[in-house]
């Protein structure tokens, strides 16, 4: 207070030393740097509002400042002005035909174009038509020191434009509309002209009767910016605006849905806000009412009182379920089934959470999914109550399951014995997987390139699981490689898993047969031995002289039973044996001839295959010294030559051969010897 005093008589002292020094205010007439102006529409039609803003050049050598705006009060209503620019204080009056606004600063004001002030008008309905203008003068401009502050006024000029005949827009809309629970209806708006530029309407509803499923734009308003807001309660906000005129008059389609089962009647409202034409005229629009009749359905139960269930998932395995009713519902007596899925819910026990009358539990059928029950009670039951809990167990507990729960209700009637009707919503359990299974085993190991896979199996229902573990990959380590023998393949330098016979190593393919370098042993005979891998052979009598067509295999011979005088035929027998050479055998015919036996690849890539001429009914083979013919040669071998040369067994024909090892005809010790040395792997028999 003790501020706006002491502004006040500031103000008074300037304006008595203005009017001394000056007969007449700082009016429009005067030139300067500094200069107020104002700004308005151009043209504003009788009836109409417009804004007008005051604005100041330089304010920031100003101490003090006092505008006045002038208007011609026949013409022009001002009404509220508001301040726009940063000052110590201001202070501002309205009296007819006049604005004033008196300022004080303290270096708030600025050096560019700053707005002081705007204020709102409106052109009276019966103003004369043509221009007219706002007169900006100054009172008084003050610096610091009192100096006088050379500020100039303005005139701003605009034109009263004649106000055309008032504009109506009639609204039309569906009148009646006849309706249940859950139906949909249409309510369609057309107006009565399309000359509309601008405006806004409201739908009004019943939100507690109706919801809105759509709304459709109609050709008018083509050619606009229309905005619709369906998301408010009870309402349908609709605004637009455009500089072109659609080209149809057809304006909205609203569409409803009943939500609530009554029988009763509501109004659908649209209220016009405002319209507009191009020109800014206002146009008066008329409201529209629809009359919506809803029917009462009584098959309908979505209002009715419930009769549900409810569940909980207390802990692993164990289902709580409460059977709840709804207040108000009056039941009186009724016969009830609460069912669910025995495939994945066994019935525990239940606890009664009501005492009427009589009150029966069968539980006879709850292995095939049905608890029953049955109610009486001689009183209404009118308060929410829980009837019952039951407690199920879940019976695959690790798998977890979405399933359902579902009252069914029968002869259901108040204490009185008249009907009612009650609504039994299905319920949805979920169940969540739990943790019951055995760790993990495995069952088959992965390998370096082949997955593995692990088991692991239910407490509670048994249930297996098998996953699959990854492939291990090979541990590659360097390896040397491996020189070739006469027989065996060798393999160059590399590398060679730890876990399995993978190796990027290059086999080198064995020397051969054919390589051996063999000296005689006993020219009578023909023994030889191998310098380089010392394996033995012993010819045969019946091959060439001179070695040249020696051939055999280790520790296999090759026996052939001809038949005299048989005549030549085109069947051929073949015997496949393992080695790694090919070789020609000559064999002796009955009458002086040779037959040759030639050994040939086998194209099963194992071994050789020997191919039998004709006249051979029969041709085998076997391993020398494998008397027991297991296959390989063993101690057993050994002990049965040494009955044999002893004279505890008698050995003839192919027996005998088997033990010839060095096919002199006889058994002898120097083929125990040898069959000896091949058993310790000192020596290889051919």
């Amino acid at each position: 207070m003790t501020v706006r005093k002491a502004l006040s008589a500031f103000l008074a002292l300037a304006i008595l030393i203005s009017s001394v020094l000056f007969s007449y205010p700082l009016g429009i007439s005067a030139e300067g740097e500094n200069r107020v102006t104002a700004q308005t529409d151009a043209a504003v039609t009788q009836g109409n509002y417009g804004y007008c803003y005051v604005y100041i050049d330089d304010a920031s050598m100003l101490a003090s400042l006092s505008v006045s705006v002038y208007y011609d009060a026949e013409k022009i209503e001002a009404a509220d002005s508001y301040n726009q620019i940063s000052c110590s204080f201001y202070d501002s009056s309205n009296a007819d035909g006049c604005i004033q606004y008196t300022y004080l600063f303290q270096g708030e004001g600025s050096s560019s174009k700053t707005a002081l002030f705007y204020f709102s008008y409106r052109v009276k309905d019966d103003a004369a038509i043509g221009d007219t203008f706002f007169d900006i003068v100054i009172n008084e401009a003050y610096d610091s020191a009192l100096n006088i502050v050379p500020v100039s006024g303005s005139r701003t000029n605009f034109t009263v434009k004649e106000k055309k005949q008032v504009l109506n827009c009639y609204v039309y809309g569906t009148s009646y509309v006849y309706s249940s629970i859950n139906n949909e209806f249409t309510v369609s708006y057309t107006l009565s002209t399309n000359e509309i530029a601008a405006g806004s309407v409201l739908i009004q509803y019943d939100s507690e009767l109706f919801e809105v499923t759509d709304v459709t734009a109609g050709d008018f308003f083509d050619n606009k910016s229309v905005d619709i807001n369906s998301n408010l309660i009870g309402a349908v906000f609709v605004s637009f605006s455009g500089t072109e005129y659609g080209s149809s008059s057809q304006f909205l389609d609203i569409s409803f849905k009943v939500i609530k089962n009554t029988d009763e009647q509501s109004d659908i409202k649209m209220t016009v806000v405002e319209l507009y034409d191009l020109e800014r005229n206002k146009i008066i629009g008329s409201s529209a009412k629809t009359v919506v009749s809803l029917a009462l359905d009584p098959s309908y139960l979505g209002d009715a009182p419930s009769m549900s269930v409810s569940t909980q998932y207390v802990e692993p395995g164990i289902i709580v379920a409460t059977v709840a009713l709804e207040k108000d519902s009056h039941l009186g007596a009724g016969d009830f089934v609460l069912k669910f899925d025995p495939s994945v819910l066994e019935y525990a026990s239940l606890y009664k959470g009501l005492s009427p009358d009589y009150f029966i539990i069968n539980e006879k059928n709850v292995d095939a999914g049905e608890l029953k029950f049955s109610i009486i009670s001689l009183t209404d039951i009118t308060e929410a109550s829980n009837i019952l809990v039951v407690i199920f167990n879940v019976k695959h507990a690790c798998k977890g399951a979405i399933t359902s729960m579902q009252i069914e209700g029968s002869c259901v009637s108040d204490s009185m014995t008249s009907p009612i009707v009650l609504y039994y919503p299905k319920t949805d359990v979920q169940i969540p997987p739990t943790d019951t299974f055995t760790p993990w085993q495995v069952i088959a190991p992965p390998s370096c390139d082949a997955i593995g896979y692990e088991m692991r199996s239910c407490l509670v229902c048994q249930t297996v699981e098998i996953r699959e573990s990854a492939a291990l990959g090979h541990n590659m380590l360097p390896f040397s490689g491996a020189d070739p023998t006469c027989t065996s393949p060798g393999l160059t330098a590399g590398e060679k898993c730890s876990r399995c016979n993978y190796t990027t190593s290059i086999e080198i393919p064995a020397t051969g047969l054919h390589t051996h370098s063999y000296f005689e042993y006993d020219k009578n005979s023909h023994w030889s031995i191998c310098s380089v891998c010392k394996n033995t052979f012993a010819h045969s009598s019946h091959t060439f002289a001179d070695n040249n067509c020696f051939c055999g295999l280790a520790n296999v011979a090759l026996h052939l039973v001809v038949s005299e005088n048989v005549e030549v035929s085109v069947y051929k027998q073949t015997v496949t044996v393992n080695s790694a050479q090919a070789c020609i055998v000559a064999y002796l015919n009955s009458d002086g001839s040779y037959s040759v036996i030639r050994a040939e690849t086998n194209p099963d890539g194992d071994g050789f295959v020997f191919i039998v001429p004709d006249g051979v009914n029969e041709a085998y083979v076997s391993i020398k010294g494998d008397y027991n013919a297991d296959g390989k040669l063993t101690a057993d071998d050994v002990n049965s030559l040494k009955d044999a040369i002893l004279g505890i067994s008698e050995e003839s024909g192919t027996e005998a051969y088997i033990y010839d090892i060095n096919a002199d005809g006889k058994i002898t010790a120097f083929d125990l010897a040898l069959i000896n040395a091949a058993v310790k792997d000192k020596i290889t028999l051919w």
